[in-house]
């Protein structure tokens, strides 16, 4: 998509649960820069249930350190689209893998 558009999160969900690495089951970790973040909203109008922004200066609140279920396209999309580049995700071992509950 290299037209300069916003990516849209209108197909969220239709892929399938999180990716899994080899079997294993993977998160998508969530990481916000607030000095970095300067206060555009495109990641809460991307991800409202994930991002948020203060009141006062519009900068980053983030709500869930992971992206829910079905959600993992809406944030790769705010990250993507994030204008000052405050959003970083990536992939982690889901919790409680391997503990030998799984």
């Amino acid at each position: 998509m290299g037209d300069g558009q916003p990516r849209s999160h209108a197909d969220d969900g239709e892929r399938g649960p999180a990716p899994e690495a080899g079997g294993v089951p993977v998160s998508l970790r969530i990481t916000v820069d607030t000095e970095r973040c300067c206060g555009s909203g495109m990641c809460a109008l991307s991800a409202p249930d994930v991002f948020d922004q203060r009141d006062g200066d519009g900068t980053v609140v983030l709500m869930t350190q992971f992206a829910p279920p079905g959600r993992e396209l809406s944030v790769r999309t705010a990250s993507e689209n994030c204008p000052c580049g405050a959003i970083s995700v990536s992939t982690t071992v889901k919790a409680g893998y391997g503990d030998g509950k799984d």
